[in-house]
């Protein structure tokens, strides 16, 4: 399906939906950054992490509201084993910037926006052959 799509504006929610629960654990908080693991991944070999971090705004006389931008990232690492017996570690970044000034609700519909983009098997084209169309 064609990146020009349909999602819902105004969303309340991306749920997922089946599934089998899987627990994050903590491997502790250093510095703006904590590192969870999957449960069900018994491999130090190929155990998938997830790091969120944060980078709070700053003064800044050059920006427009007189502050920088924060900026909440995670990113999902996920090691996999060749056919070769290399090791590669695949990732899936996601960061969202805003303005000190921006409301939970502003915050909170560009995370059910862009969710839809990211979760909608309308998009999988984009994210498996690199289809901009």
């Amino acid at each position: 399906m064609a990146l020009a799509s349909t999602i819902k504006e105004g969303a309340t929610t991306v749920a997922a939906t089946g599934g089998t629960d899987v627990t994050l654990q903590s491997l502790g908080i250093q510095s703006n950054k904590n590192t969870l693991t999957f449960s069900t991944d018994t491999s130090n070999i190929t155990r998938r992490t997830i790091e969120f971090s944060v980078k709070p705004y700053a003064v800044s006389e050059s920006a427009p509201g007189g502050y920088t931008q924060q900026r909440c990232t995670a990113l999902l690492k996920a090691p996999k084993v060749l056919a070769n017996l290399n090791r590669t570690v695949n990732t899936a970044k996601f960061e969202l910037a805003y303005d000190p000034e921006t409301t939970n609700a502003e915050i909170e519909q560009m995370l059910e926006t862009i969710g839809q983009t990211i979760a909608s098997a309308a998009f999988l084209a984009f994210y498996t052959t690199l289809n901009l169309s």
